[in-house]
């Protein structure tokens, strides 16, 4: 999960402390929406290659959004931030759970391993 220093202060300190975290994704045009939780966090700059992928999933948001009335450069004006200042939280998921507004939100959702 890649987040700025100067925006997310206190959970980075949170996160380190802790190790633990929750992460909640949401597709905007469908409210599609899941949470992953772990207790394995680590907090690291970001390194080039996660610059570029952040990039890449800013593009991509931005493309989701557009269709809903939001010009394209908002998500670049309120999400990006000095990349020098790009944070990644890395763990490993231990739960994942449905979270789509609706009678299955909260289920769990099985895992299949890996990092993420």
């Amino acid at each position: 999960v890649f987040t700025f220093a100067n925006t997310a202060e206190a959970l980075l300190r949170d996160v380190a402390l802790t190790r633990r975290v929750a992460v909640a994704f949401s597709q905007p045009s469908t409210n599609r929406t899941l949470q992953l939780k772990g207790c394995d966090a680590a907090v690291q700059p970001a390194q080039p290659a996660d610059v570029a992928q952040a990039r890449r999933y800013l593009a991509l948001f931005a493309a989701e959004i557009v269709p809903l009335g939001w010009p394209p450069d908002f998500a670049q004006a309120v999400l990006w931030h000095e990349p020098a200042g790009l944070m990644a939280v890395r763990f490993t998921p231990e739960g994942a759970f449905h979270q789509t507004p609706g009678p299955g939100a909260g289920a769990p959702l099985p895992l299949q391993g890996g990092r993420a």
